[in-house]
């Protein structure tokens, strides 16, 4: 009988052995794994960091050239123009002598819209005190007058520019140059936005 308890003891304690070594065999691989998930989880993160980063360089650059291909293809309105205008102007100083170059088409539709005011605010020659010279004048536009835009911008001389695009505009005066170009205007923005590139 006690070599039955001595054979069974021996038994008892070659399974716990076991057990205690599959028990440490099986945690140190859950730790091995563990480290090995942690491990590829960080370099998944910092590649998923590094796409995002890439991605966010990019995105202004994108963003400015696909802008620059919408405003290429739109026609301007009249008082687009004057908006463009009287943008740049405001970065000028007052009283100062100015010169503006703008696309001849641009030119015309400014043009256009204070030919238009002009026209309608001439008085009627028969019926006022303006003698015949005075008369021809106000409707021929003046000698100078520049198609009405004299009135409104006293100070500037329009120039029509045909290697300005669409939309562009540059102001000069004896400061120096204001570029108020499209793509002067699209690289601001794309700088604002923070591209690097």
């Amino acid at each position: 009988m006690k070599a039955e308890e001595t054979e069974r003891a021996a038994l008892e304690k070659g399974r716990f052995d076991a057990l205690t070594g599959l028990t440490e065999q099986v945690s140190a691989m859950r730790e091995d794994l563990s480290q090995k998930q942690d491990q590829f989880l960080d370099s998944l993160v910092d590649q998923s960091q590094g796409m995002i980063d890439k991605i966010s360089e990019r995105i202004p650059k994108l963003v400015v050239m696909a802008a620059a291909k919408v405003i290429e293809g739109l026609e301007l309105e009249p008082s687009q123009v004057e908006s463009i205008v009287n943008t740049i102007l405001t970065q000028a100083p007052d009283e100062e002598k100015l010169e503006l170059r703008l696309n001849p088409e641009d030119f015309q539709l400014l043009s256009g819209i204070h030919q238009a005011t002009v026209t309608q605010a001439q008085p009627n020659p028969a019926s006022s005190d303006e003698d015949f010279s005075q008369a021809l004048s106000g409707l021929f536009g003046g000698g100078d007058n520049n198609d009405g835009l004299a009135d409104k911008y006293p100070s500037v001389t329009f120039i029509e520019d045909d290697t300005l695009g669409r939309g562009d505009c540059l102001l000069e005066s004896r400061f120096g140059l204001v570029d108020g170009r499209v793509a002067t205007r699209l690289s601001a923005i794309e700088e604002s936005m923070g591209s690097k590139t």
